[in-house]
């Protein structure tokens, strides 16, 4: 492999002689004079032949580099399950069907109805059922469901753009199969365009990430939650009131900042809240006096630059536990990590 490469450097030179060892000369102990004649005409063909054999070379080892991802992930799902045989089936399959059987028992157990009931639920205005909360966590739900399935997509074995096109198109297949029910279901939440707007936001996001890296060092989109700002709600998924949502700007993804310059912690900070919106107990009806949507404009700060710049400052190499931990950074705001001015309308 190396002896052609050589000749093409040789040709691009003219006509030139040139003595060199190939590598099983050297492994024998004796040098092997090669000379090389070239003219500017032979050069370009030579120069052809070798990024051939680079192109046909780098073919090779992503068939390895593939077979052998598959066969881990294989390995490690224990494969196959009945009718899943292979990896990409496997991580959609778990992936639609855990989604849609949390609904199943969250949103859908009251059944269904033999008509549909459509929506409209007026977006981010004041006299709505949570101030447009509710679309930030559609958003974010499918932004994170893009990135997460493309990524195991890509685990196990498929390319970087097969795994987003699967993983974009289980995710779009999903989001409409989640209104469905809901426009069926007897607890009538809905079919929701303004929903499915929210969702496809959420994948164009994610998807975008996954094509340009260098979007994730510079920005991230992540969820605060308090429990107590939730109107007392054991329900995770449906208490708006205790979700925060940031859209911030990374430092650190913007400048090229040492590692002892404090810059490169922090992060600019846009947020969206909505209170006020849980019905309160022994009132009926909605109280829309009691509504308040909120907005953040500030700074906070980058836990994952701050956890790299201390506690995994001697790793060579990313361990298991900070791929997790920045993977949870990533998509989570911790309580008390910013600093924001607060406008309420």
């Amino acid at each position: 492999m190396i002896t052609p490469i050589y000749a093409a450097v040789a040709a691009a030179a003219g006509n030139t002689a040139v003595e060199f060892e190939t590598p099983q000369a050297a492994e024998a102990g004796a040098a092997l004079p090669v000379y090389l004649h070239a003219d500017a005409s032979s050069g370009a063909g030579i120069a052809q032949q070798v990024a051939g054999v680079a192109v046909a070379s780098k073919a090779s080892d992503d068939a390895t580099d593939k077979a052998q991802r598959t066969k881990r992930c294989q390995e490690f799902l224990r494969l196959p399950w009945g009718p899943l045989q292979d990896c990409r089936k496997a991580i959609v399959g778990t992936a639609v069907g855990t989604v849609l059987t949390t609904g199943a028992f969250q949103w859908w157990k009251r059944g269904f109805s033999s008509h549909m009931t459509r929506v409209t639920e007026g977006g981010f205005g004041r006299e709505t059922y949570t101030g447009g909360v509710d679309k930030l966590s559609h958003a974010y739900t499918f932004y994170i469901g893009t990135r997460l399935v493309s990524d195991a997509l890509q685990w196990g074995g498929s390319s970087k753009g097969e795994a987003l096109a699967i993983s974009a198109v289980a995710n779009a297949g999903t989001a409409y199969l989640i209104e469905l029910f809901d426009g069926y279901s007897k607890k009538t939440y809905g079919f929701s365009r303004e929903d499915l707007v929210a969702d496809a936001v959420g994948i164009m996001m994610g998807s975008a990430v996954v094509m340009w890296p260098d979007l994730d060092r510079k920005f991230a989109y992540r969820m605060r939650y308090i429990p107590k700002g939730a109107g007392g709600s054991a329900n995770f998924i449906d208490s708006y009131e205790g979700q925060t949502y940031f859209l911030t700007a990374r430092l650190s993804g913007f400048m090229n900042l040492s590692p002892k310059n404090p810059l490169r912690y922090l992060e600019l900070v846009f947020g969206y809240r909505g209170t006020g919106f849980k019905p309160r107990e022994g009132i009926p009806g909605v109280d829309y006096a009691r509504h308040e949507r909120r907005t953040y404009y500030g700074i906070g700060l980058n836990v994952e630059e701050i956890l790299r710049g201390t506690l995994f400052r001697d790793n060579a190499q990313p361990t298991r536990i900070q791929s997790i931990t920045e993977g949870v950074l990533t998509y989570v705001q911790l309580p008390g990590t910013v600093f924001a001015k607060t406008h309420a309308f």
